[in-house]
């Protein structure tokens, strides 16, 4: 996962719900370095909650995208935040 530009994450999950699996792994893998802080939020919602598990990221470009990860896997979750990741890294270049 490419974590260079990624600024911020706001995570919202259900801790015993297998729907925020995808969400939970992805929040684990983050490994923010001095040189790349990355500001992690979560909301965690109530077991009685209807509401679904969501991933909002900001890149360091300014732009903001938000997944429903309720019905994803931790690889497609993965390739979609990368892709925005590869693009700044190319216009980079």
């Amino acid at each position: 996962m490419i974590t260079k530009y990624i600024r911020q994450v706001h995570a919202v999950i259900q801790p015993f719900s297998p729907t925020s699996k995808s969400v939970r792994i992805f929040v684990s893998q983050i490994k923010p370095t001095l040189d790349n802080p990355i500001k992690l939020t979560t909301k965690v919602l109530p077991s009685t909650s209807t509401d679904k598990p969501t991933l909002a990221v900001t890149y360091s470009d300014g732009k903001k995208v938000e997944f429903e990860t309720h019905d994803k896997p931790i690889g497609d979750l993965i390739v979609l935040v990368d892709r925005h990741s590869r693009a700044i890294k190319a216009a980079e270049l």
